[in-house]
């Protein structure tokens, strides 16, 4: 019988496992804030306001397009060098590291400083508060790519345990402080002056914690080398070329719809994405451990275990990832009405549906794409998310003006089906050899089973008893659901070995109580 993941070492699942719990416990923390922090800021500031200050922020991310993929190279080659003991190579990839960031920040600091009134004039904003906001948001960012290595290294070191945690304790203080600020009346700038706070603080603690973890830590600007810096540049190539399509992709929407459209209109669709963002974010933090895991079996030959690692943690993602898609296919008017307001859900809630598609396709293939960087096979998947990326633009650049945010989210879904969620199965079927229908049969037909029987059951539920008018149906409903799903994808989704893993580890809690 061939190999499975719970049949790997007991110590490397272990580790795996402890990784992924922290790092949606940091997922777990930012949905629950954006969750209650969002409708509160566009209650205090306004449809407008709020549209200013996520487009400034959309725009502020094409900064990390600098880095050059660089970053990646630091987690590849810290994870590398720490696990050989070579810290003279370390404290060269780090110091190579900051010296060009240094040089780059400078660079991105003085385009923020200069440049942020002509951005606004391009979009055609006549909003005062533009400027600042970008200025603000465009130096945190700015130095933030210099401590963005400290990060990296403490990721390369798989410390997602400490990384989640100064996540959260960022995340916590960034939150209270603009709660504060709004509730005496202050604005967007002053919740821009807040972001960079805890952005501050996130570098501080980075920097200190990766000095506990790597007491021989020496960093040094002259310690920086070419070579070491072509070698991280070789690596990094291939993940900037998916970097500027990931940005292209994530940020193109909002800026074309301010260019097109009342910048209000960027609320109205900036608000349902991110909330899926927040959902898939979870997907995202397991990938993040799949990618170094994949490093290690393919170091070890094990091509039927990287076959089954793509399988089991891709089914296991859209098993969790399904009850947002039913709930939200189901009540996501509703629950628009209640969260926000009823007239910003008649603009906004509608496009949960069409996100939804292409979205529940890439949260059974995310982990395929952490295989591919994993293995360092993923040239061919960044050149075909380079294309995605032009082609999303462009039909954004057509169908904005004539279909709105509709056409947005059609261009935006079709797309992100089409290559991250067929496409890269395909690439990585073909890598291990093994049957593309059956690699994507074997994700697939269990979870959407379960959900496809509950969706049905949730239609009944709310159109003969739970119409979602308020929390507490919403609640009630929610939890109807979460009940039949989940016997459901227990029995659908879960293979017999890990069906009686689960059995196993609850008598195991159960027995020494009822004794």
């Amino acid at each position: 019988m061939p190999e499975t993941i719970a049949q790997r070492s007991p110590l490397h699942l272990r580790r795996y496992l402890s990784n992924v719990a922290w790092s949606w416990g940091g997922v777990l923390v930012t949905l629950f804030v954006g969750f209650y922090l969002s409708p509160y800021i566009i209650r205090r500031v306004g449809d407008t306001q709020f549209g200013l200050w996520s487009l400034a922020l959309s725009l502020v991310e094409y900064y990390w397009l600098i880095d050059l993929g660089l970053r990646s190279a630091t987690v590849k080659y810290s994870a590398q060098f720490r696990a050989a003991g070579r810290d003279d190579q370390l404290n060269e990839l780090l110091s190579t590291g900051l010296l060009y960031s240094l040089i780059a920040a400078a660079f991105l600091l003085v385009l923020s400083l200069a440049f942020a009134p002509r951005l606004g004039h391009l979009l055609h904003i006549d909003q005062p508060v533009f400027a600042p906001l970008v200025r603000i948001v465009g130096a945190s960012w700015a130095v933030g790519l210099i401590f963005n290595r400290y990060g990296a290294c403490l990721e390369g070191f798989q410390r997602f345990d400490i990384s989640s945690r100064i996540w959260i304790i960022s995340i916590a203080v960034r939150s209270v402080a603009i709660l504060l600020l709004l509730h005496f009346g202050f604005g967007v700038v002053a919740m821009a002056l807040a972001l960079m706070g805890s952005q501050f603080l996130l570098y501080l603690l980075s920097y200190v914690e990766l000095r506990t973890v790597f007491p021989a830590q020496n960093a040094r600007l002259w310690k920086a080398s070419v070579r070491m810096l072509k070698q991280m540049a070789a690596y990094g190539f291939h993940s900037f070329t998916a970097l500027v399509s990931n940005r292209l992709l994530s940020q193109s929407v909002p800026f074309l719809l301010a260019y097109f459209l009342p910048v209000r209109y960027v609320s109205y669709y900036v608000v349902p994405q991110r909330l899926l963002d927040y959902a898939m974010e979870g997907i995202g933090r397991v990938g993040m451990v799949t990618t170094p895991s994949a490093a290690a079996l393919q170091e070890q030959g094990g091509r039927e275990r990287l076959v089954q690692l793509g399988i089991y943690t891709n089914r296991y993602c859209l098993t969790i990832y399904l009850p947002v898609t039913v709930l939200l296919w189901v009540y996501g008017v509703e629950f628009m009405r209640v969260w926000i307001r009823p007239d910003f859900a008649a603009q906004s809630a509608y496009l949960f549906r069409i996100l939804l598609v292409g979205g529940t396709m890439v949260a059974g293939q995310f982990n395929s794409v952490s295989i591919l960087f994993g293995m360092g096979t993923h040239k061919i998947y960044a050149r075909s998310l380079f294309v995605e990326a032009i082609l999303v633009v462009a039909g954004l650049a057509f169908a904005v003006p004539r279909y709105g945010l509709t056409g947005a989210a059609v261009v935006t879904s079709a797309f992100m089906l089409a290559n991250r969620g067929i496409l890269c199965g395909f690439l990585l079927s073909r890598e291990l050899h093994t049957s593309f229908l059956g690699y994507m049969a074997r994700i697939y037909s269990g979870p959407l089973a379960a959900a496809a029987a509950t969706m049905g059951a949730l239609f009944w539920v709310k159109w003969h008893w739970l119409p979602g008018r308020t929390w507490r149906e919403l609640a009630l409903a929610g939890a109807i659901f979460c009940l039949l799903y989940g016997v459901l994808a227990f029995r659908l989704s879960l293979t017999p070995e890990h069906r009686a893993m689960v059995l196993a580890r609850l008598r195991a809690a159960f027995q020494p109580k009822a004794a």
